[in-house]
């Protein structure tokens, strides 16, 4: 399968897509009749391509004069009208549970009086051909197919839009619903997010997501470069026959001993080192490291860390904190995921494992509890650095959707002593584009190792009327 491009907002630039998930940078698009475009769909072409950097914008009076201003709209993918597209009613209900996602933990969640509302029901595990420490994934598979089976009426398709005063927003292929609920569970996940590194825009380099959802088959025996450190990053590599993963300089390879066997039985080379350059040569991707290494590889892989999808619990009113060993951000809860009448299960708390998950998800219920923490306690590996994990070399962009670089955050961190992630935001649009800072803020945020990112408003998710 060729990579999809786009092309950027503001450039007008090639950009190779990176991510395969709703709401997050160029999977959908909106066009000027507000119709969805789905960008597996179709590829792009453009020869034009400008770039302004944010100091040209804050230091260049001509920019700044009140006519330029009024023309610079015209080089962004706006569009200049919009119509009603969608009749959808709005149906309001009342449930005991509420299980806000979707994936193992989310199916092991479901008790009478549930409703599940998300997609990919089974979630990653079904494309992971990585094995589990604990249990055979295969029989894993096998319990959750028949919970699901058993629990078919209580499990929706539909995407949270976000909370408003009435209730939970969600919609559904033919109607919007409004949930208010006793009980809250938010099993939404988490996804991986692109590192900093020069080039980093090229087509080629995909999220860990995107590589087991679509890629893994075309490219089972090609070379596949998977950046990351610890477990994930291994789990990652397992997926395919030819694999090297590069942690960078400052990071060092944290991975638990089930993973360390497989990864030595395998073969996998590791190496250390930052990243000077990436490039293109018809479809191999070329790596140049501060080492003198030169790697050629058909793929880039980020599996950094799962990052939880904190702008739902966040939108749902409970905070977060930023861990800054583990560097996630992960939503304030006790030991099993509890805050109030509101549970985190699975990879919204950064858990990786599916085993584990599948444990969160009955632990919400007050099942297995003790087995749950008792393997959580053993499964995490410490961290014992600073540096962060997103950083593989000095360039790149940071937020897709607004085409802010690595040297555009470094301006503007020069002009604001300790800039936080919002003083970034205002002077530069990072988080501001389609998918409202899904995509830039916590990688960002782990680099400049602050606690507090952006605040996440509804609808979390764009919503055509």
């Amino acid at each position: 399968m060729s990579i999809p491009t786009v092309i950027g907002k503001k450039s007008r630039s090639l950009l190779g897509l990176s991510y395969d998930e709703y709401g997050m940078p160029y999977v959908i698009q909106i066009n000027e009749k507000g119709e969805r475009i789905y960008a597996f769909n179709s590829s792009f072409e453009s020869n034009f391509h400008i770039r302004l950097a944010q100091r040209l914008l804050h230091e260049n009076k001509l920019l700044r004069n009140p006519f330029i201003l009024q023309l610079l709209p015209q080089f962004q993918k706006l569009p200049s009208k919009y119509k009603k597209s969608t009749d959808k009613n709005i149906e309001k209900i009342n449930v005991k549970r509420l299980i806000i996602g979707a994936g193992t933990s989310a199916i092991a969640s479901i008790a009478q009086g549930s409703l599940a509302i998300g997609f990919d029901i089974l979630g990653d595990i079904i494309y992971d051909d990585s094995p589990s420490a604990y249990v055979k994934k295969v029989e894993l598979v096998r319990v959750l197919k028949d919970e699901i089976k058993q629990n078919s009426n209580r499990i929706i398709y539909g995407l949270f839009i976000g909370k408003f005063d009435e209730g939970l927003l969600f919609e559904l292929s033919n109607k919007f619903l409004l949930v208010n609920a006793e009980e809250i569970v938010i099993s939404a996940g988490g996804r991986t997010l692109k590192p900093f590194f020069k080039n980093n825009t090229l087509p080629g380099i995909v999220s860990r997501e995107f590589f087991l959802k679509r890629l893994k088959n075309s490219y089972k025996n090609s070379k596949v470069v998977v950046l990351g450190f610890n477990d994930l990053a291994v789990k990652t590599a397992l997926n395919t026959q030819n694999a090297i993963i590069l942690h960078p300089k400052g990071v060092p390879l944290l991975i638990s001993k089930f993973y360390k066997e497989i990864l030595n039985e395998r073969g996998i080379e590791t190496i250390n080192a930052l990243i000077e350059d990436v490039k293109r040569n018809g479809d191999k991707i070329i790596i140049t490291t501060n080492n003198g290494d030169v790697i050629e590889a058909k793929l880039i892989v980020f599996s950094v860390a799962k990052q939880p999808r904190i702008e739902v619990t966040y939108n749902l009113g409970l905070d977060y904190i930023y861990s800054e060993e583990y560097h996630i951000y992960v939503p304030y809860t006790d030991e099993i995921g509890r805050s109030g009448n509101t549970y985190v299960t699975g990879g919204m708390r950064g858990i990786i494992d599916e085993y584990l998950s599948y444990l969160s998800g009955k632990a919400s219920k007050g099942e297995r509890v003790d087995e749950f923490l008792k393997l959580l306690k053993g499964d995490q590996v410490s961290t014992t650095f600073s540096f962060s994990p997103y950083y593989y070399g000095n360039g790149g962009i940071v937020c897709e959707c607004e085409e802010v670089y690595l040297d555009d955050i470094k301006y503007a961190m020069s002009l604001i002593n300790d800039a936080t992630i919002e003083d970034i935001k205002r002077l530069t649009g990072l988080g501001t584009g389609e998918c409202q800072g899904k995509a830039c803020t916590a990688s960002l945020g782990d680099l400049i190792k602050s606690h507090k990112l952006i605040s996440y408003r509804s609808p979390l998710y764009p919503v055509i009327i």
